[in-house]
């Protein structure tokens, strides 16, 4: 008997294995894989409903509709998500016609009515408008932009950056380069003048009979003291090879901060000599120097 039992249960244990197999009942692990996949697609989909009047409100119609056109395309099947865009949307054009009938801003109403017209495409005098306004907009800003000294090199890039992005025209475009290649010689100067410890105000070299002679003046802009500032200069031939340097020193022994000192320097001349250079140390250390 214990063996007809033990026989008995192993049969129904092989048996509760394969009957899902014989009578086609799914796995339970795939029927919950499923649920999940679902409840997942469904809890994406509310919270996308949940958000439209939000992105809306941030004006983002564009990337709402363009979400809508991809994910949920047919208002049939997504009765929900079309029924809310239709209500926010209508909200979000009452908003923009009540903001632009208000709105001082002439780039504002320029951008609420860029996005009621794609609200509403087919309205014909919403694209009328946009066009009246933004061609004001163009004209306010070419006037501004040019009302600005050549010198002010930031200010002349953002206007004109500003007037390229709104209006694809050539002439903003090469106004925005150019001032971007301005501003970045300026900052690339003010960087030198930042890391340098002297300003060169001026400097000149020349030969008299058989003598060369070199004048110039320096500023301190390092914001501390300088002792002892030695004043090398180096000379070069037409092939731009050494032939000879001297050295002096500034005619102040200490020089402050934000304070002028001249040097001179004159030495034996050399038929040769065709360019030279000038280098600023104090006490065997290199000094930096910025020259406009």
């Amino acid at each position: 008997m214990r063996i007809v039992g033990f026989l008995l249960l192993v049969a129904f244990f092989t048996f509760s294995l394969i009957a899902p197999q014989l009578f086609g009942d799914e796995p339970r692990e795939a029927t919950d894989a499923s649920f999940s996949q679902q409840d997942h697609g469904q809890s994406k989909r509310t919270r996308f409903i949940e958000n439209i009047g939000n992105e809306l409100a941030a004006g983002k119609a564009r990337l709402v509709r363009d979400t809508i056109t991809q994910q949920y395309p047919d208002p049939k099947e997504y009765p929900e998500v079309h029924g809310v865009w239709q209500q926010e949307s209508a909200e979000r054009i009452r908003f923009l016609r009540k903001r632009i009938a208000n709105t001082p801003s002439a780039k504002k109403r320029v951008d609420d009515l860029d996005e009621l017209r794609f609200l509403l495409p087919e309205d014909k005098d919403v694209q009328k408008r946009w066009e009246q306004e933004r061609a004001k907009l163009e004209k306010q800003l070419y006037r501004k932009a040019r009302a600005l000294p050549a010198s002010d090199v930031l200010d002349n890039y953002l206007a004109y950056r500003e007037l390229s992005r709104l209006f694809d025209k050539p002439l903003y475009a090469k106004k925005t380069q150019h001032y971007q290649k301005k501003l970045a010689e300026k900052r690339r100067r003010e960087a030198r003048i930042a890391s340098s410890d002297l300003e060169l105000l001026s400097w000149e070299w020349f030969t008299e009979g058989r003598y060369f002679h070199v004048n110039g003046r320096v500023k301190n802009i390092s914001g501390r003291r300088l002792e002892y500032v030695k004043v090398l200069i180096s000379f070069f031939n037409s092939n731009d090879e050494f032939i000879t340097s001297d050295y002096s020193y500034l005619e102040l022994t200490t020089l402050m901060p934000n304070q002028i000192s001249p040097f001179k320097l004159m030495g034996r001349a050399n038929p040769q000599m065709h360019t030279a250079r000038i280098q600023f140390a104090t006490r065997g250390v290199e000094l930096q120097y910025y020259k406009k």
